[in-house]
């Protein structure tokens, strides 16, 4: 079972290549490919033993990240696309290369495709695009340049006369002027283009074309569809090891530079994002020290009408001893002075009547007592 599990992920990924958010994945196959590498092609002509670029990698998974459709097809036979490519990343290889990996889906009403991929009876694919430069690995001429002749393009031959396919020499192909589509294909050209098992899934423009016509030259010999052809290295002429050439530097430098500008960007919004805790916290502060200026304001308000009501009440119970004849010192305590005043209020109020007339009360002798001293409570 080849199929890529269709986890939240995947799911978004499809959503946004079909273009709605609300796209049924259930009727859907996912497979997930290795497209390119940077191993020698298995072709003949301008492409025998070529290998694609880093930069040219790049552009191909650009193009299938990007709003352009990208077609899965069979055979590079073109027409109704049985599929569609949705997603691409670079991805290191073991050696310290890179390749592309891509994922694409068929519906599973094709079931005769999807049973042959499941099964491994399809496992390659074949990339179809226009480089934008075709460059000879011995002198760096382009094959796709200003320059190029009849005899260049059909010969394989550079204006320095090395030969593609000869002694080693091959083309470096960079960039992508067009990305057509993918394609599954019964032998890839590029080894290792394969339609990848669940153990090894790792994701859950053209030539001038008016300057060719000028010089009758066919645009045809620039168009790579990798699959499989009748190209075998000479055990006695291997194809060299390809170099980093210039361009390729230059592009790595390009990325460098995306890269740091990033990391800045992401610096500028910490800091945003400091500046604003900053002033949160500086506004909590404010708020906190508001909160206590209140509460200290309120508290010295209540302490003053405290003071007023202690005042008032030690007048009250003055007036009551004095009232009652008594000239004991008040307490000071606020418990024993309301206690006391209580105390003195209910006596006072023992010795009315109704109407506010004092009741009688015998003395020692048996007279009548003193009437209490109300003069204490007279305003002045």
């Amino acid at each position: 079972m080849k199929q890529v599990q269709k986890t939240d992920r995947i799911k978004s990924l499809i959503a946004k290549a079909v273009g709605d958010p609300d796209a049924n994945t259930d009727n859907l196959a996912v497979y997930e490919a290795v497209i390119a590498n940077g191993r020698p092609l298995r072709k003949q002509g301008l492409y025998a033993g070529g290998i694609i670029q880093q930069d040219a990698m790049s552009g191909m998974a650009d193009a299938i990240n990007s709003d352009d459709h990208v077609p899965l097809q069979l055979m590079h036979r073109g027409g109704i696309p049985v599929g569609k490519v949705f997603h691409a990343e670079m991805k290191p290889t073991p050696d310290g290369g890179t390749s592309v990996h891509a994922l694409f889906y068929l519906p599973k009403a094709n079931s005769e495709y999807v049973s042959k991929i499941d099964a491994g009876v399809i496992n390659d694919v074949s990339v179809g695009f226009f480089p934008r430069q075709l460059q000879c690995s011995a002198c760096g001429f382009d094959y796709t340049g200003p320059n190029v002749t009849f005899e260049n393009i059909y010969d394989c031959v550079c204006d320095q006369g090395h030969r593609i396919g000869v002694d080693g020499v091959h083309a470096r192909i960079h960039g992508v002027s067009q990305f057509h589509e993918l394609s599954l294909v019964d032998k890839g050209a590029v080894p290792g283009a394969t339609i990848l098992p669940r153990a090894k899934q790792s994701m859950a423009l053209a030539p001038n074309i008016a300057r060719f016509s000028e010089l009758g030259i066919d645009e045809r010999p620039f168009y790579l569809a990798a699959s499989m052809a009748e190209f075998t290295p000479s055990p006695a002429n291997p194809p060299a090891k390809d170099k980093p050439a210039m361009d390729e530097l230059i592009t790595l430098k390009a990325d460098l530079i995306v890269a740091n500008r990033d990391v800045a960007a992401k610096d500028a919004l910490i800091a945003s994002l400091k500046a604003d805790l900053t002033a949160a916290q500086t506004a909590t502060a404010q708020a906190n020290d508001s909160l206590a200026a209140a509460l200290k304001l309120d508290g010295a308000k209540a302490i003053a009408d405290l003071k007023l009501a202690m005042e008032l009440i030690r007048e009250f119970g003055a007036a009551t001893l004095s009232a009652l004849g008594q000239t004991a010192a008040l307490p000071e305590t606020t418990s024993e002075l309301i206690a006391t005043v209580r105390k003195a209020r209910a006596d006072l109020s023992a010795s009315l009547v109704a109407g506010g007339r004092a009741q009688p009360a015998a003395g020692p002798t048996g007279e009548p007592a003193d009437k209490p001293n109300f003069a204490a409570f007279k305003r002045s």
